[in-house]
Parts: C-alpha cells; sequence; structure tokens
C-alpha cells in the first residue's frame, strides 16, 4: 500500500493500492460513515430525463460510506454512500454514487472522529506478506481460500452436486467436477502468488484434488494434503486453526528467503557492481 500522504488532524489519509491483498486491507478500513474521495464515472442525463441524452463523465467525488463490498473475482472494492461533494452543475449531491477501486486508482480516506491507532497500524503495514491458498472440499461443497496475515479471504467456493451413489454417471461428473476445483485453485494460485497450497478435506477427494492440481502449480510453490472434517468455508476456518499450514508456511518463507541470499551472494561474487546493499 503507498500512501501518498496524511493528515491526521483533519482524519485524512490517502492511498495507493498496489496488490489485490491492499484492495482487501481497504474493504476492513473504511467503514459506514467515513468519507471516501475519488477519481469516478457517473452516468449523466443531459435535457428531459427520458427525452435527453446521457453520457459517462468522468469526475472526483467525495461520499460519505454507507457500504462496502469486496469483489473477490474481479479483486474490486465497489463503495457506496450519497454525494457529499461533487460537480454542481451536473447536480450530483444527495444522490447515491459507488465508487470502485482497483489496483493502482488512489483514493482519499477521512474518518471524521480521527483514526483509531490499530486500524492505522494495519494500513501502514500492509504490504506483501507470504500466503497460503487452502482447497477444502469434501463430497457436497468446496471453498478455495487464500490466507495472510490479515486474515483469510475466501475466492471460490461451490456445491458438488453429485449424482446418487447409484448412479452410472457419478463417477465421470464427479471427475469432471474435480477437474473444475483444481482449474480454479491453479488460477487463484497463478494470481496470488502464495508459497504453499493445502488441499484439504475428509475421505479421498482431497488426494483426488491435489493429484490434478499438482501439474498445474509452478515447481516453487510446495503442496500438501490434510485432514480436516468437512469442505467448504467452515473446512477452510478448520484448516487455518491447525498448525501445520502455520508450520509449513514459515519453512516455506524461509527456503524462499534462503534462496534470495544465494543468489544475492553469487551476484555478489560474480557481478558485483550490479549490486547494492545496506547494513541498515
Amino acid at each position: 500500500m503507498k500512501i501518498v500522504y496524511k493528515d491526521l488532524r483533519r482524519g485524512a489519509v490517502k492511498v495507493v493500492p498496489e496488490t489485490t491483498d491492499d484492495i482487501w486491507i481497504l474493504s476492513t478500513i473504511i467503514q459506514p460513515g467515513d468519507l471516501v474521495r475519488a477519481r469516478t464515472v457517473r452516468e449523466v442525463h443531459f435535457g428531459e430525463r427520458g427525452s435527453g441524452r446521457s453520457s459517462r463523465v468522468p469526475m472526483t467525488l467525495t461520499i460519505r460510506v454507507e457500504k462496502t463490498e469486496f469483489q473477490a473475482f474481479t479483486t474490486r472494492l465497489r463503495i457506496r454512500g450519497l454525494v457529499v461533494e461533487g460537480p454542481e452543475k451536473y447536480g450530483v449531491l444527495g444522490k447515491y454514487h459507488t465508487i470502485s477501486i482497483d489496483v493502482g486508482r488512489e483514493l482519499e480516506i477521512v474518518k471524521l472522529q480521527g483514526w483509531p491507532h490499530a486500524l492505522l497500524a494495519k494500513l501502514e503495514s500492509s504490504g506483501p506478506q507470504p500466503a497460503a491458498v487452502i482447497v477444502a472440499v469434501d463430497y457436497d461443497e468446496y471453498a478455495i481460500a487464500v490466507v495472510r496475515g490479515q486474515g483469510v479471504r475466501i475466492l471460490a467456493e461451490g456445491s458438488l452436486h453429485l449424482p446418487g451413489k447409484d448412479d452410472p454417471s457419478r463417477e465421470e461428473r464427479m471427475k469432471e467436477t474435480l477437474a473444475v476445483i483444481a482449474k480454479t485453485a491453479a488460477g487463484i494460485v497463478e494470481r496470488e502468488r502464495p508459497l504453499l497450497v493445502v488441499v484439504a478435506g475428509p475421505g479421498n477427494l482431497k488426494d483426488m484434488v491435489a493429484g490434478r492440481l499438482r501439474h498445474m502449480l509452478p515447481q516453487e510453490v510446495k503442496l500438501l494434503t490434510d485432514h480436516v472434517s468437512m469442505g467448504g468455508h467452515a473446512g477452510v476456518l478448520e484448516e487455518v486453526r491447525r498448525g501445520i499450514m502455520r508450520e509449513a508456511l514459515r519453512e516455506a518463507a524461509a527456503i524462499r528467503a534462503e534462496k534470495i541470499v544465494e543468489e544475492f551472494e553469487k551476484l555478489l561474487a560474480r557481478e558485483p557492481e550490479r549490486v547494492a546493499y545496506t547494513l541498515n
């Protein structure tokens, strides 16, 4: 998260989210009653409504927040509220508007009662953190989540809708469904770049998903399977509470850090003019 400026006497902080994780952090920081100011686009009608033309006009608006919605599949934050500041010629004051925030979109957040220390610390400490992706699956449902230091985000979930055990199409349907789950998980891994993927669940479904997923992952991403009592959202949370994932994530982070140091030392020996470093 890039912090452009802070004016804490006014309760104002201007930021630029630099990653999808920053977008999610903003969704936990922006609260009802806050003021949010950003560049946006609004449909403006010219002439009599219904008879005149309309156009999407870019403008800068300030809204008083009523609700926020983090869209995991599009990695976009939608902030809805009443317009309290904007161009008068468009008649937007007092109207509802939704501001969409993507990676790289600057916005100002004003907390009229001041910034709580915990929220400000959360904003200032945001940045890339080691991540794990959890796939929790059973015969009824599945969920895929990314876990970072700030918490858990569910990015995909659904039901398996398998035919009954006596249905001859059950096995083929299961293979198709597990392939879709593995492909979805691989797409999330590509976007989130975790150190670790854990496929968890009861029975052998987790092993079937892991078998398909193993060939879709980059070599540096570690893949584990683990037993939990159920799939879906509840299975994700059960896995998070277990120590196995945390220990594996620490180990993976340590290995990656060691590799970075090794590359640094090789480059220092081979091409010292390309290396800059400090003792601070």
